[in-house]
């Protein structure tokens, strides 16, 4: 008798903290809600005044002029591409101005009405925080007096040690629900701070905004505005998730399940709260128009010391939409890989496996010829910074496409058999001092009269460096190439059964350039030509004045004596010094 009244006694002393604990923890809950509801709903002028005004204040009197500066340097550089790029005025249309006039009015509108537009984006997201508020308040309240009848039934059926293990569990639950509030508190505290800090420089981004080269930067900016505000909605919806999973406890015979259950919630939105990058990845990533930080790896298969052209296009793509671009690492963690290479495994093998990405995208005619960029990276200016090695060379196609159809050459299926222009030179090149023109058959190509204008307008020295078809040359044409400043032109004798040697000398006969050094011509190798047929073309160009250089078709398929005869020419030293090939041969007999 007197144990069952001691039991009894012990048992209600437990029940009452259990259902003290419980009743704090909804009660909390309740005014969690409300409070942070309160928090979130506030715009940044009604959150506190003082700071408010503090940060107006230094935007419009310190922010504001900075970016009247760089208003001044983006829209005085476009007007300088203007002009540069219109034949120094010669082919301008007055419209070009008027346009120029009107983004610039654009620019200073924004700049001087910056306040206005950030607060106005602040207001929209703030309706939506607001008007979720009150659906989320009225779903998610506790009727803490029902729950706690309704829990107390079902302690009365539980052991003393099943309560004395729940009164410790809904004792640390309680205090840990504490922590965990400050920590959520804290996390709506430091976004308005962040607001405040965003808001004070805003000039300075909105500034950009209509140049096409540094708009990317204002329109990224406006993202992260959009991010923030509605990162308040998020917080939000995480509470009142939590809020009505706490009302389960009550509906449940494991108690002590649903309790720890419950704690797991608010547990994830700390931490998930705590990194505001994954936050906006998380809510935004994959919006059309809304691009927020990805983190990019490149991978340069070829690695044949040239730039892949394919990669800097990417990468420029992709820094101008604000993500995170990188040379990839294993080490790394990637959402996206790309893998680009110009060369088959027989030149460029692929031994990289990549298992730290989301995505691998392979790309190059060295994996497909039918791949193909689309329209918006193609055209994208070329990020160059990603090969400072090459620091001042521009590299880039004006045209695409050849009519020739050689059966060692992609290009004809890849690209076409007609060349037709792609591009301008302003798509690839910006002032640097050197131009790398790629294009497989510039002459064959009906704007081609236009094309090498511009690249005379440049004042840039140019290599055309895949070549200039022969055959296709005139005394038009090459008047043209006289006026460009030359580092090299290239050309090709690929068949041995073809005698270019006209056309090789008509060439000569008109043009200005005096080196032989700078009139390259490639000589494929190991493609049904004898030793003989290459021999003779690589001395007959050495004798006409023009640089051979040996090129080999499948190298590893190719005999010794043609390796040799790479070398030979290749290395201009040797080749200027041993003028007989026979003489360079070690061993007559691999001959």
């Amino acid at each position: 008798m007197i144990w069952q009244m001691i039991e009894d006694w012990f048992r209600g002393i437990l029940t009452d903290g259990i259902l003290s604990n419980l009743s704090g923890l909804f009660d909390s809950v309740n005014t969690e809600v409300g409070e942070i509801a309160t928090q979130v709903g506030t715009t940044p002028a009604g959150w506190n005044a003082g700071i408010f005004n503090m940060i107006r204040s230094l935007s419009e009197n310190v922010i504001v002029p900075i970016a009247g500066v760089i208003i001044t340097f983006v829209m005085c550089y476009e007007l300088i591409q203007l002009v540069i790029e219109k034949n120094n005025l010669h082919d301008l249309d007055t419209w070009i101005f008027f346009k120029w006039i009107f983004k610039t009015f654009v620019a200073v509108l924004l700049v001087t009405n910056t306040w206005n537009i950030v607060m106005g984006v602040f207001d929209v997201t703030q309706s939506v925080v607001n008007q979720s508020a009150g659906v989320i308040i009225s779903d998610t309240s506790i009727d803490v007096t029902t729950v706690i009848t309704d829990i107390e039934a079902k302690l009365d059926a539980m052991s003393v040690g099943g309560l004395l293990g729940l009164w410790f569990q809904s004792l640390f639950v309680g205090l840990t629900m504490k922590a965990l509030s400050i920590c959520i508190m804290l996390v709506v505290y430091g976004r308005m701070i962040e607001i405040y800090l965003v808001t004070s420089v805003a000039p300075i981004p909105m500034a950009t905004m209509v140049n096409h080269e540094w708009g990317s930067m204002g329109q990224n900016y406006l993202k992260s505005l959009l991010a923030l505000g509605f990162q308040a909605f998020l917080i939000l919806v995480c509470v009142g998730i939590y809020a009505v999973l706490i009302q389960t406890i009550a509906a449940t015979d494991d108690i002590s399940g649903a309790i720890w259950a419950c704690m797991a919630i608010p547990s994830s939105c700390a931490l998930r709260f705590s990194k505001r990058e994954a936050l906006q990845r998380a809510s935004f990533r994959h919006i059309k128009g809304v691009s927020y930080d990805l983190k990019i790896g490149l991978i340069d298969v070829d690695s044949h010391n040239f730039p892949n052209l394919c990669l800097m296009k990417l990468s420029a793509y992709h820094k101008a939409k604000g993500h995170t671009v990188e040379w990839w690492n294993a080490k790394g963690r990637y959402d996206l890989v790309y893998k680009s290479r110009v060369f088959t495994d027989t030149y460029s093998k692929d031994t990289i496996t990549v298992t730290n990405a989301e995505q691998v995208i392979f790309g190059g005619t060295g994996y497909d010829t039918k791949n193909r960029l689309p329209p918006e990276v193609e055209h994208s200016y070329p990020d160059y910074s990603i090969y400072p090695q090459f620091f001042g060379i521009a590299y880039g196609f004006l045209s695409r496409g050849c009519p020739r159809n050689c059966g060692f050459c992609i290009v004809s299926s890849k690209e076409g058999r007609k060349s037709v222009k792609v591009a301008d030179l302003s798509e690839f090149w910006k002032w640097q001092p050197e131009i790398k023109i790629m294009d497989a058959n510039l002459l064959a190509c009906p704007d081609h009269e236009n094309l090498i204008e511009q690249l005379i307008r440049s004042r840039a020295w140019v290599d055309f460096s895949q070549g200039l078809d022969i055959r296709l040359v005139n005394r038009d044409n090459v008047s043209l190439l006289n006026r460009v400043r030359i580092k090299a032109v290239h050309f090709a004798w690929d068949n041995p059964d073809e005698d270019l040697t006209g056309y090789f000398q008509r060439f000569l006969d008109l043009t200005a350039i005096k080196s032989s050094r700078q009139r390259r011509v490639y000589v494929l190798t190991n493609y049904g030509s004898t030793h003989e047929q290459d021999l003779y073309r690589v001395n007959t160009l050495r004798a006409m004045g023009f640089d051979p250089y040996v090129m080999i078709y499948e190298r590893p398929t190719a005999p010794p004596v043609t390796r040799h005869l790479q070398r030979w020419v290749n290395n201009k030293r040797l080749f200027y010094a041993v003028p007989r090939f026979e003489d360079y041969i070690p061993g007559r007999k691999e001959v």
